[in-house]
């Protein structure tokens, strides 16, 4: 009966295989953690929240109003380039996309132009699609905001603070009615205990 023996650069190998697939995703998951510590804080509105079509299972679909701005685009730039859209937060405590620029600066994420105009025009989208949510909290505020759609209510406010470092940018808390989403869920839940 012959035995099995592991020759040792087979093991090496293997164990450089296994080390280098868990690399990515845990530098991926370091720089995130970097960009949340000391990334700077925006605010962006979110477009008016669709209660049919909010939730995919646990995650809220992201859609942003400053994805609406059309902005001049730099020299150089054609569709389908990379360029760098500069937020500025605004007197109202949101913030937006005030210019585009060819080169890194600061307070500006990476994001790459669709289309560009006749007129040198374009609008860029926010790279983020996506905030997931502890499962039951996805579940009550899908249920809550697909319940909440008669016409004397008023459509909900949706924020999301976003951080930005290096051109990168991640999602950082939800905000609804200019409040944190949770603390509004709570609220929400205790003045409507007794209809449920």
């Amino acid at each position: 009966m012959n035995k099995l023996r592991c020759k040792p650069w087979l093991l090496a190998l293997l164990l450089l295989l296994f080390a280098a697939q868990w690399a990515v995703p845990v530098l991926q998951v370091i720089r995130e953690e970097a960009i949340r510590r000391d990334g700077a804080v925006f605010r962006l509105a979110l477009r008016p929240v669709d209660p049919y079509d909010i939730m995919r299972g646990r995650y809220l679909t992201l859609l942003f109003k400053a994805s609406d701005t059309i902005l001049p685009v730099p020299a150089g730039i054609e569709s389908g380039d990379s360029v760098y859209a500069v937020l500025q937060t605004g007197a109202n405590g949101l913030a937006d996309i005030v210019r585009l620029s060819a080169t890194p600066e600061a307070n500006a994420f990476a994001a790459t132009l669709e289309t560009v105009d006749n007129e040198r025009q374009a609008s860029v989208n926010i790279p983020l699609t996506r905030f997931y949510l502890p499962e039951d909290d996805a579940i009550m505020l899908d249920g809550l905001l697909s319940a909440n759609t008669t016409a004397e209510n008023a459509p909900l406010s949706a924020t999301l603070d976003v951080r930005l470092k290096d051109g990168r940018m991640v999602a950082d808390s939800l905000w609804l009615d200019n409040r944190p989403y949770r603390e509004w869920l709570a609220d929400y839940i205790s003045q409507h205990k007794d209809t449920q």
